[in-house]
């Protein structure tokens, strides 16, 4: 034992209590450093967290702003797609109106080569018969140069017969006149001669000159005629190599059906939707061209299909056997075309559907080539469920098929002018409740009045009147007659006022018939 003594107090500890105060002072000691090193820690990991959150919060302001400038872009090259897309559009529209402009000089400039062939007929016709008259003129004229010679020569002979002293002497006197006479005969009978070929030269020459610019002005002619046709072979080749890609004929398939449907009535969105995606069952994605919406909530579906490389083919070719081929193999790429609608089945893939599928063909020749190659062609496709349609049964069809959304819009219209009629006949019934009941208030109003004033005519008034004779009245002033209300207010009857009784007032009706 151990024991301390402080003035009269004295503390008395065994070994037990000193081992326990030691264990005591340790545990102590061990806690407070055990605090220590817990704060420490602790805020060693609250230092780590705050770090880690600055870290994590700059990586996510980072990644929002690569996010934003990804979709920043994404947007420029949706634009610039969209752009390429309307400038290839207008491209194709700018040919297509080319080679129509071309078209069309084509024709004209056959029409003016045509009238060219026809007058350069008509110029040589004329310089043929101009040169026949040319020739009889010569021949007459050797026919009367021949006749004068055999004249003089004739006149020579008869001369000489008579006498050849006479003829000495008189046939000098009269080859001198004969041949003064002859002369001015002869100038005479030749000037009109000379005249004339003189004109005839002048008119030849002025035809050789007209013909030989007619000619110049008709090989010009043959010139641009021949570049122009060439440069429309050109564009016309291109436009074929543009409808034969692939991209390029859907593309301009699907314009064509939009076009269509909007000239029919059909309003994009509204009435149809363009590109409609939908997933299957079995995982599939099929996307149809056109979903037109029709009236009770039924959809058809459209699919335009472009394949014109063998008709663009046979049109141009001149052997008859190959030609037929090719319109055969036309027909049978459509046929194919039509096995690949029938097996896709859009009406057991998308909801409420029509049985069948629409194929949509942007010309009536590709349509008209293909039937007469293969006469099966449009029995095959209805057995298989396919519409085969063109431009124009397409707008017949798209017009039926807004003129029965316009039913549907009347129908709709009647129901609400039922349903406007039914509230209307029910207001109507609690208003004529109401008006007798006003008429019925007036009328107990009334008698009240006539109550009140023969009360006050029998009782009250009589004697106010003495004081007017007794001269109290106030500026002369004279106490008025008081009459009574003799009319009572007319209720509203059947026949008279209204089309019906309001006293025996009929519940509405539940329903309008809105049938003829």
């Amino acid at each position: 034992m151990f024991s301390f003594s402080f003035g009269e107090t004295a503390l008395v500890f065994d070994l037990y209590h000193v081992c326990f105060f030691a264990v005591a002072v340790v545990a102590l000691i061990l806690c407070l450093i055990l605090g220590f090193r817990v704060s420490r820690v602790r805020k060693s990991m609250q230092e780590h967290f705050e770090a880690e959150s600055h870290f994590l919060k700059g990586e996510v302001e980072v990644g929002a702003l690569r996010l934003k400038n990804l979709q920043e872009t994404y947007q420029r090259e949706i634009d610039i797609w969209a752009n390429e897309k309307l400038r290839f559009e207008q491209s194709l529209n700018a040919q297509q109106e080319k080679a129509e402009q071309y078209q069309t000089q084509l024709e004209k400039y056959r029409t003016h080569a045509e009238a060219l062939s026809r007058k350069l007929a008509g110029l040589e016709a004329g310089q043929e018969e101009r040169e026949k008259a040319f020739e009889v003129e010569r021949a007459t004229m050797k026919s009367l140069n021949a006749e004068i010679h055999q004249k003089f020569q004739h006149l020579a002979d008869n001369a000489l017969r008579q006498s050849q002293k006479q003829f000495l002497e008189i046939a000098n006197e009269q080859m001198r006149q004969h041949k003064e006479v002859s002369k001015a005969d002869l100038s005479s009978m030749i000037g009109p001669i000379k005249e004339s070929f003189s004109q005839f030269s002048k008119k030849v020459e002025n035809l050789e000159q007209v013909r030989s610019e007619d000619r110049a002005s008709l090989r010009t002619e043959i010139e641009k005629l021949s570049q122009t046709m060439a440069d429309t072979q050109n564009v016309t080749g291109k436009l074929a190599n543009a409808l034969s890609a692939p991209k390029s004929g859907g593309r301009w398939g699907e314009e064509t059906l939009r076009n269509v449907l909007e000239m029919a009535g059909l309003s994009e969105h509204a009435d149809f939707s363009e590109q409609v995606h939908a997933n299957v069952e079995d995982g599939q994605n099929i996307r149809p061209d056109v979903v037109v919406r029709m009236p009770g909530g039924r959809h058809l579906v459209i699919d335009s299909k472009v394949s014109v490389d063998d008709f663009l083919q046979a049109s141009e070719e001149s052997d008859p056997q190959r030609q037929n081929l090719l319109l055969q193999t036309h027909a049978r790429k459509m046929k194919d075309h039509v096995t690949v609608l029938a097996r896709k089945a859009y009406w057991a893939q998308l909801p409420d559907t029509v049985d069948f599928v629409a194929m949509f063909v942007p010309g009536e020749n590709f349509y008209a080539a293909a039937l007469s190659a293969d006469r099966d062609l449009f029995d095959y496709a209805a057995r298989n469920k396919v519409i085969i349609v063109t431009p124009s049964t397409l707008v017949a069809l798209a017009k039926a098929v807004a003129f029965g959304w316009r039913q549907e819009n009347a129908a709709q219209n009647t129901k609400e002018v039922t349903e406007l009629a039914r509230e209307l006949y029910s207001r109507i019934a609690v208003m004529g409740d109401k008006v007798v009941k006003m008429g019925r208030g007036l009328n107990t109003a009334s008698a009240a009045y006539n109550e009140l004033v023969g009360t006050l005519e029998t009782k009250v008034l009589p004697q106010a009147r003495k004081f007017d004779a007794l001269g109290v009245s106030a500026d002369g002033k004279e106490i008025p007659d008081l009459e009574e209300i003799e009319d009572h207010m007319r209720e509203p009857r059947r026949g008279r006022d209204l089309l019906f009784n309001l006293n025996e007032m009929p519940s509405p009706p539940k329903q309008i018939s809105t049938k003829n």
